[in-house]
């Protein structure tokens, strides 16, 4: 389906507002902060702080016909998989982080360097060097409101301070992110806002920011919709005013002063109730002039939601809601929050859109019913998906490739694995385009043209984002981690 162009034209012909008018001439590109590590290494969820979801010094494998190596994730005992996405370090060291807060360092040839159980549940953390130039991980816990530092070297534990309000009893409270700018030396992650009225992740609508170093609290924001995996992206980090961007589950957006907490602008929802484990990404166009193009995701209320049809959102009805719909992928000013384009997918949209520069890459499907109760699910029903390219400058189509649609219901197993219907995507420097889906098949994608280059069937499914080394490609299935040379 063809995107939505809602901006105006300028004199030249161009959108006035479009990230092509933003800068005009040829394509800028810039990189994201990388607290004190090289380019090439991936210092968090989607890369870097603008969760750009590039690597764009190094390029991984095509072929993913056979894994080099991998190992099991899996802890019975706790019963939970693994849902994280690894890092890479300068020296191409992996870390895999699980749902029960056990890390492990590996080398990128397989062998296990330390093994260490953290004190918190923390979830995809930031990599980090600190001002003596020590590699330290940085991350919050799942039940929000906490930051605490390890040593990339041993595992150790540094630090561990409570900033904010943990809902303390609840496992899967939805934060499972947090970001650490050492420019800064300040880290966001998700507070709880205690209402009785209120159930579960639906605590969490609030952020509170504190110092990586100290646990010094500097700021709390309240927002109005509950987080559930939120993913806050950094712009203009060695900027005088960095700024954070924060979307929360329904497509609320925040823009705030990352050192202050000030809000500069809020984009509010389409579809004020509708449900999403999507966020954003950011591309810095020219940072001296402060001009980016955030590209973010949400879904529509109800399945038959029709973006062409709507001109007020917001006499969009409770009773007309239900979850799931269609994926909406817009591209948003930062500079005031103007949406730019907005491109309607068939199928709802879980996971972030990521990009190089020319084109954005995102993926579209529905979850696959995990139950024992057929009736509920319905027998035989079909899950489909696909995967698809946008023009970042028009939001215009450019290719998608579909998956095998999956046939529900599936009976809950162990071990248990319930993930989005796709994970984010990751692309390298030469344009490949790595895919996770839930059914378990990773894909390598030709990024100009779409041509599937290779995939491999795990068995497993994928909810941690794919990381990009130096010659490798890492998935995180929900059992095992699994590498490609």
């Amino acid at each position: 389906m063809a995107a939505v162009a809602l901006f105006l034209l300028s004199s030249q012909g161009a959108p006035a507002n479009s990230p092509d008018a933003l800068m005009p001439g040829a394509k800028a590109e810039s990189i994201a902060g990388k607290n004190g590590l090289t380019q090439g290494a991936w210092m968090a969820k989607n890369g870097d702080l603008m969760r750009t979801g590039r690597n764009p010094v190094y390029s991984g494998p095509t072929d993913l016909s056979k894994p080099a190596w991998s190992v099991p994730t899996y802890d019975a005992e706790c019963g939970y998989s693994t849902y994280a996405s690894p890092l890479i370090d300068d020296e191409g060291n992996i870390y895999s982080i699980t749902t029960c807060a056990l890390m492990t360092k590996y080398s990128k040839t397989g062998e296990a360097l330390w093994n260490a159980t953290m004190t918190m549940a923390g979830l995809n953390p930031v990599l980090a060097k600190d001002a003596n130039g020590k590699l330290t991980l940085y991350g919050s816990n799942s039940l929000g409101g906490t930051i605490g530092a390890w040593d990339a070297e041993t595992g150790a534990e540094i630090s561990d301070y409570l900033v904010g309000q943990s809902l303390g009893s609840l496992y899967n409270a939805g934060s499972w992110m947090t970001t650490y700018s050492a420019a800064n030396d300040v880290a966001v992650m998700p507070t709880s806002t205690l209402d009785a009225t209120l159930q579960d992740y639906a605590y969490l609508t609030s952020y509170v920011a504190a110092r990586g170093t100290t646990g010094e609290k500097l700021w709390e924001f309240n927002g109005t919709y509950m987080q559930y995996n939120p993913m806050y992206v950094i712009a203009f980090e060695d900027s005088e005013q960095p700024l954070i961007l924060m979307q929360q589950a329904n497509g609320n957006l925040y823009c705030l002063d990352l050192k202050t907490g000030e809000m500069l602008w809020n984009r509010k929802s389409l579809a004020p109730t509708s449900f999403t484990t999507g966020g954003c990404s950011i591309h810095e166009i020219d940072t001296e002039a402060r001009q980016a193009v955030a590209y973010c995701t949400m879904n529509s209320e109800t399945p038959d939601f029709d973006l062409y049809g709507v001109t007020d959102y917001t006499k969009l009805l409770p009773s007309q809601i239900t979850q799931g719909g269609h994926g909406l992928v817009r591209a948003i000013n930062m500079a005031d929050g103007a949406i730019l384009w907005t491109h309607q997918a068939d199928y709802s949209t879980g996971s972030v859109p990521v990009h190089d520069g020319e084109r954005v890459y995102i993926a579209s499907g529905t979850n696959v019913c995990v139950s024992a109760d057929t009736v509920a699910c319905g027998e035989g029903s079909v899950s489909p998906a696909y995967m698809f390219a946008l023009d970042a400058q028009t939001g215009v189509p450019l290719w998608r490739v579909d998956a095998e649609p999956l046939v529900g219901p599936i009976p809950p197993v162990e071990p248990k694995c319930e993930p989005d219907a796709w994970a984010n995507a990751a692309v390298d420097a030469t344009g490949t385009v790595y895919y996770g889906y839930q059914g378990g098949v990773f894909y390598a994608i030709e990024g100009a043209t779409g041509k599937v280059l290779s995939k491999y069937d795990a068995g497993s499914g994928i909810q941690g984002e794919p990381t990009i080394g130096d010659g490798f490609v890492v998935f995180s299935t929900c059992t095992d981690l699994v590498i490609f040379h």
